[in-house]
């Protein structure tokens, strides 16, 4: 495996300065600005896991998982965003190629969707009426269309089953809901889909391997590749944190007017913070190239290798936390202006970690033998 590189690598540092340039206005704005947009399509940072014949990257997974790390890293708000618009592109993969097509050729485009399963969709005659609203649609604003669970309800009652459907903005009304403490520029609102009728092709199914695709993307199992690119958003964020603390650390005086960078309880902390952090990225990034050789050599990751996955993702996620919980008082009162961008990552990292995949809840399932 190759040496695990800090965020701040990846991506050029030009790149970086645009985007928290950007992010003041951004959070003003309550959406991503048109600059940091007009970034996102010019690296086609949203096209990572589109198929290549729809003219995406099609990267391989290991390199892609850095990719978004580091977008985390540069900010919180246009990390999280580009995340999840790039995972939901991967949705490109298993819908049927003649809608694909149509929605992903285009050099714009972007999912904003959820996965919980709040819509009921009614089956008549080989079509879906739908009906349903949805929470947390990240990336709404800008959206070129939207994913969805909803339940299925037949002329024949059994069991409830579920499908996931694809819609297009017009057939979608999104809600201005999203006032967080933190992530304010993802316009992540809420959305409702009031009787709409779609045909059979808006279906497509997440559960098994790409019906349409054949590369190894497309055999990653999607839980996994979903824990995956979440925690690395608390990761990202976390660096960036413990990057920001050290530059504070490096002019910052004590109460005698004494460097506190030469305090050894200081020097200790932050050895501690980035140890935490670096061993559970390294963790997890050991597993995930371990399943993706598992994909290139045309096989499925052996469970026990999934398993483990889960477990490293929220063991990052948590490390990411925990590592800027015990930096925090060494910053003093320069955290608390919230123009300031040690405070912005600060929230955008503890609303990030309240994502459902990222609970700590979680961890004895992950772990079960």
């Amino acid at each position: 495996m190759k040496f695990l590189q800090h965020p701040s690598d990846i991506i050029s540092k030009e790149h970086i300065a645009i985007i928290r340039k950007e992010a003041s206005s951004a959070v003003a704005l309550k959406k991503l600005t048109a600059t940091q947009l007009e970034l996102i399509y010019e690296q086609k940072w949203l096209r990572l896991f589109i198929p290549k014949r729809y003219q995406g990257l099609e990267m391989n997974l290991p390199d892609a998982l850095q990719k978004l790390e580091a977008l985390a890293y540069a900010d919180g708000s246009l990390g999280w965003t580009v995340n999840l618009g790039a995972g939901a592109n991967l949705f490109s993969a298993y819908i049927r190629p003649q809608l694909s097509q149509s929605v992903f050729t285009d050099p714009k485009a972007s999912i904003a969707g959820s996965g919980a399963l709040s819509g009921v969709a009614t089956k008549t005659d080989g079509r879906y009426n739908i009906e349903g609203s949805w929470k947390y649609g990240s990336g709404s604003q800008h959206a070129t269309a939207f994913t969805v669970n909803c339940r299925i309800q037949s002329e024949a009652p059994s069991t409830p089953d579920f499908r996931s459907f694809i819609f297009f903005p017009h057939e979608v009304e999104v809600k201005d809901t999203w006032h967080s403490y933190g992530l304010q520029a993802t316009s992540s609102h809420d959305f409702e889909i009031k009787d709409v009728t779609v045909a059979e092709e808006r279906i497509f199914n997440l559960l098994k391997p790409s019906p349409y695709e054949n590369g190894p993307l497309y055999r990653f199992p999607f839980m996994q590749f979903a824990e995956l690119t979440t925690c690395l958003q608390l990761t990202g964020m976390s660096c960036h944190f413990l990057d920001e603390i050290k530059g504070l650390i490096a002019y910052k005086k004590g109460m005698q007017g004494e460097a506190i960078k030469d305090n050894v309880k200081v020097q200790d902390t932050l050895a501690q913070a980035a140890g935490q952090l670096e061993s559970a990225r390294a963790w997890m990034y050991m597993l995930a190239q371990q399943a993706w050789e598992a994909c290139e050599s045309g096989s499925t990751p052996p469970q026990d290798v999934l398993q483990q996955i889960s477990l490293a993702a929220k063991h990052a996620a948590q490390a990411g936390r925990t590592s800027a919980e015990m930096l925090y008082p060494l910053a003093g009162m320069s955290i608390l202006n919230p123009e300031t961008e040690l405070n912005r990552c600060w929230r955008d990292l503890h609303t990030a970690s309240q994502h459902i995949l990222l609970s700590p809840l979680g961890f004895a399932e992950s772990g079960k033998v």
